[in-house]
């Protein structure tokens, strides 16, 4: 949309809804009779729309910060809407009151930042964002109090402030308590409304009309709470959408940066854990030593090599594959393993002892790389005594996949476990589960979740 257009659709569209509000919330034609859309509304709307189409998003072309944009913006939305307030007032009203400017100026901003949130969320729409609900409770707690907070801010301030000198302390508190009774109503309402909705799976790909569906139906439950628990103060419909509006779009876009945040973070620690298996595979020493020891074999004993062999190319096959997917099937991963194991085993012999349990089904999956990440940390920090052998198993016990081993620490090795964390990071933002570790002077032991995915 270009930027003229956009302009005539902010400036319009609010004052088409007071329109149509206006005839909704009559209860004759005798009403309408007193109802006009003066030059000083059609004013208001044009500044909101000239700050955030002529302003806001050429800041934001320019890359500066966010919110050294948005404060620019919302005090040019202030500025303007006083200084054009106090002037009409003073030339055209006769007991003019400066606090009337006050208020103006501030519903105003409220009244841009509603439109800069739902400009926004049109975009992530254009964007093709899929919303995903996928968060734990405590998250949803912290963000509905800070929408609940960021309501109760601008409706305190331009809704009580203007009344503070006019009313009793009494009558003070009940206002206030009424505010808040309205915004707890509207932030529980448009949550469950979203929830509700977004289960649909063509609503998670159609952003702005589940927001506007989920606005509507928490509108009209708002009005039914009021009639139940004689809350008055807010009565008309449209002025219900909009709150509603607001906090359905505040909601939806945290989630979405959320989720956007979460990407950029898995994809960030899967590419650091691909890197440093890339780096394993390709590492000379791993490949000439294991060459070596291909060599040695065929001249000392040549079924060993023939062995070693299969096992060294069905390492190298299964890194060719270079499996992109997130998980992969439990299955093959421990037929891997296995494979993996039997190379070290016949370099080191009887230096270790492994014990492989494979009875995964079908549909069981495990977070890509993660298994022989854990083995390789053995071999890292664990001695190979003839003497006195590492012993591994690698087990399932109901869903989750567990990988042990008796400790015998070499004592020079640092440990950062980056890799324990790394694979505990990825499984918290795949999976929202987490893996469980068990680390004492005998053994040490990782838990990982099995997933059951269906294709």
């Amino acid at each position: 949309m270009k930027s003229f257009k956009k302009f005539i659709f902010i400036t319009l569209v609010p004052i088409i809804l007071i329109v149509v509000g206006t005839i909704i919330n009559s209860k004759s034609f005798d009403d309408l009779r007193h109802f006009h859309i003066n030059i000083s509304v059609f004013s208001f709307f044009s500044i909101i729309s000239f700050c955030y189409v002529y302003i806001y998003e050429n800041l934001m072309v320019k890359k500066g910060k966010v919110t050294r944009n948005l404060a620019y913006s919302i005090l040019s939305v202030f500025v303007l809407t006083l200084i054009f307030s106090t002037l009409i007032g003073y030339l055209l009203m006769d007991d003019f009151n400066f606090k009337i400017s006050l208020f103006q100026s501030t519903l105003m901003v409220c009244l841009f930042l509603l439109v800069l949130v739902v400009f926004e969320l049109y975009k992530k729409t254009i964007q093709e964002e899929i919303f995903i609900v996928n968060e734990k409770p405590f998250y949803y707690i912290k963000l509905l109090l800070k929408v609940f907070g960021i309501l109760s801010f601008f409706l305190l301030i331009f809704i009580f402030i203007p009344l503070v000198d006019k009313v009793s302390f009494e009558k003070g508190v009940e206002i206030v308590a009424k505010i808040l009774l309205f915004n707890l109503q509207t932030t529980l309402l448009s949550f469950l409304s979203l929830s509700i909705l977004y289960k649909i799976k063509h609503l998670r790909k159609k952003i702005i009309l589940g927001v506007i569906s989920a606005s509507i139906i928490s509108s009209l439950g708002n009005l039914y709470l009021n009639e139940v628990l004689q809350n008055s103060f807010f009565l008309g419909f449209i002025v219900h959408f909009l709150f509603c509006l607001f906090c359905c779009s505040m909601i939806v876009l945290s989630l979405i940066y959320r989720n956007k945040i979460q990407k950029l973070s898995l994809s960030f620690s899967k590419k650091e854990t691909e890197y440093l298996q890339l780096k394993n595979q390709i590492n000379p020493h791993f490949l000439f030593n294991n060459l070596n020891t291909l060599i040695a074999f065929i001249e000392t004993n040549p079924q060993k090599a023939i062995a070693f062999g299969h096992h060294l190319s069905n390492v190298y096959r299964h890194y060719l594959k270079n499996d992109e997917h997130d998980f992969v099937l439990l299955k093959n991963e421990i037929q891997f393993i296995s494979e993996y194991l039997a190379i070290f085993k016949a370099k080191f012999e009887n230096g270790f002892i492994f014990e492989i349990e494979n009875e995964a089904s079908q549909e069981q999956y495990i977070l890509s790389l993660s298994l022989q990440e854990l083995v390789d940390n053995i071999f890292k920090h664990n001695i190979l005594d003839v003497e006195n052998p590492v012993i591994i198993k690698i087990s399932i016990h109901q869903n989750e996949l567990i990988i042990s081993n008796t400790n015998v620490r070499k004592e020079a090795v640092h440990s950062t476990k980056k890799g324990l964390k790394n694979i505990h990071k990825r499984y918290n933002l795949l999976t929202k589960k987490q893996i469980t570790i068990t680390d004492n002077a005998t053994f040490f032991e990782v838990k990982i979740p099995i997933l059951h995915l269906t294709k």
